[in-house]
């Protein structure tokens, strides 16, 4: 899949893909894709897997081959092309990329003179550029043999310190009204208030709980910029009894068969409408804007919105079902307690492939305890599904001096029909 550059920002600098099982932003502008595929079309289900297996070792080389070059995300503008041999002995790997180089004003330099109008003392120039790398597996291990760096077009040239450069798509914007101490934010001042005195729930949000950054060889690395999702995300229920959710039985089987296929029927996959409570748990921000009648939840994919309306109204009598469901809050003391009816009967509500009916009732307890984190405790009582209601807690963390941006999945979105072909194999 692919999206605009925003979904690349701060998430992993290559989309991992979701049928291979891992939580991740789905499709980045640097997502990469087969140039060939051993066995054309009769190669097996499980022969396919394979090959996703060694695209995701080879992609997280790629992250981290980045991360040791200092590029960030959104330096990754292009498409990725990834080809493994027949034999899985060797592949090759082009990463198209923005390549950031600064200069500092000099007789050499040949931008001096622009440099010197516009008063500053280092010129930058931005080249779009790709990096060539040959792999080789040796044991089972792929590693990086030989990488080579082609520059294919200067396209910016930019003088540090001009003041009419401003700040690219809000990507680094001060947030207005921030506590901060020596310059950075203060996340545990205290919680904001309303002109009612309520807790204010408005900024910028992502999941706490985040799964660990890892290397190629899957050892913990600095997570940088990326933000990554929560576990939970993938298993909603891992911090139960019995690490799972109390299913009915044929509901278990259902999720046990969507697991077992690397859930290639996710709606997100699909680029479907990530349903509550998705939004709290997925590698993706969550911006709440609130005042005392209205919560609204801009979720940064595919341009989604959540009402939570506070004024006092009723659930409509007929509701049509929907995949975000109605949304009705009232305050108990500093919790907003929000609850949600009339979803759709089809729902996922974790990658895994728990699902979640239209007779589904969904209480979210929202706290904002300190300016930095929202603490909710979530409550699904869907007697169609699981055996009882079950709690699970969920938490997210303000992301500071940053803005939503465009993040469509749908732009030459070509997974899914792949990996429909891919079942019949």
């Amino acid at each position: 899949m692919t999206t605009t550059a925003g979904s690349t920002r701060r998430a992993s600098i290559h989309s991992t893909v979701q049928a291979a099982g891992a939580l991740a932003v789905p499709g980045s502008a640097a997502a990469a894709t087969f140039a060939a595929s051993p066995g054309g079309g009769d190669a097996s289900l499980q022969a396919r897997l394979v090959r996703l297996e060694d695209l995701h070792a080879i992609r997280a080389l790629n992250e981290e081959f980045g991360w040791e070059k200092g590029l960030t995300p959104v330096d990754f503008d292009e498409r990725d092309a990834i080809d493994v041999a027949a034999d899985r002995g060797s592949a090759t790997a082009v990463l198209n990329c923005l390549v950031h180089i600064e200069e500092p004003i000099g007789p050499e330099c040949p931008l001096v003179d622009m440099a010197r109008q516009q008063g500053g003392g280092v010129v930058r120039r931005t080249e779009r550029g790709v990096f060539e790398h040959a792999l080789v597996r040796r044991e089972g291990i792929w590693a990086i043999d030989r990488s080579v760096y082609r520059a294919l077009l200067l396209l910016v040239i930019v003088v540090l310190g001009a003041p009419a450069l401003g700040y690219g798509q809000w990507l680094h914007y001060p947030t207005e009204g921030i506590p901060r101490k020596d310059g950075k934010p203060d996340l545990t001042a205290p919680t904001p208030r309303l002109a009612d005195g309520k807790p204010d729930l408005s900024g910028l949000w992502h999941a706490t709980q985040t799964n660990r950054c890892e290397n190629s060889r899957g050892e913990a690395r600095p997570c940088g910029i990326e933000i990554g999702g929560s576990p939970l995300g993938g298993n909603l229920g891992r911090n139960l009894p019995g690490g799972k959710l109390p299913y009915q039985p044929w509901a278990e089987k259902l999720t046990n068969e969507r697991h077992a296929v690397n859930s290639i029927d996710d709606p997100h996959v699909r680029c479907l409408p990530d349903n509550p409570p998705r939004h709290w748990t997925l590698p993706h921000l969550t911006k709440a804007v609130h005042n005392p009648k209205l919560l609204v939840l801009m979720y940064e994919v595919n341009a989604m919105y959540r009402q939570i309306f506070i004024d006092g109204r009723p659930f409509p009598p007929d509701m049509n079902p929907t995949w975000n469901g109605y949304s009705v809050g009232h305050w108990e003391g500093d919790t907003l307690v929000v609850e949600t009816r009339g979803f759709r009967d089809d729902l996922w509500i974790d990658t895994w492939g728990s699902p979640m009916s239209d007779v589904a009732k969904m209480t979210e307890k929202i706290r904002r305890p300190n300016f930095g984190s929202l603490e909710i405790e979530l409550t699904i009582d869907d007697p169609k599904v699981y055996t009882k209601p079950f709690t699970v807690m969920l938490s997210e963390s303000l992301e500071a001096d940053t803005e939503l941006v465009d993040e469509f999945c749908t732009e030459g979105e070509k997974d899914y029909d792949r990996l429909q072909r891919s079942r019949s194999k």
